[in-house]
């Protein structure tokens, strides 16, 4: 069984708060990809929405970066907007 698909099928139906952590921790994308280790296209593709997926090991690196857990990261997405 594959753990991290499962795990990627479920946070398609999740809508990613990046951009909001990130301004609140006064960071810029760059200064994210420097602490991060993401790739600063990753971010800015997660922040506009122009991702569906995120990988398990790149929700963490996110996290640590900002100094937040993944729930406070990833919301349910609205009915409609699942997947965009």
């Amino acid at each position: 069984m594959c753990y991290g698909c499962i795990i990627s099928a479920i946070i398609r139906d999740m809508e990613i708060k990046l951009k909001k952590l990130r301004e609140a921790a006064g960071l810029t994308q760059e200064q994210l990809h420097r602490l991060s280790g993401v790739a600063r296209a990753n971010i800015s593709n997660l922040e506009r929405g122009e991702t569906s997926r995120v990988d398990i090991n790149t929700l963490e690196r996110l996290c640590r970066a900002l100094s937040c857990t993944p729930g406070d990261l990833l919301e349910l997405a609205e009915e409609g907007e699942a997947g965009k």
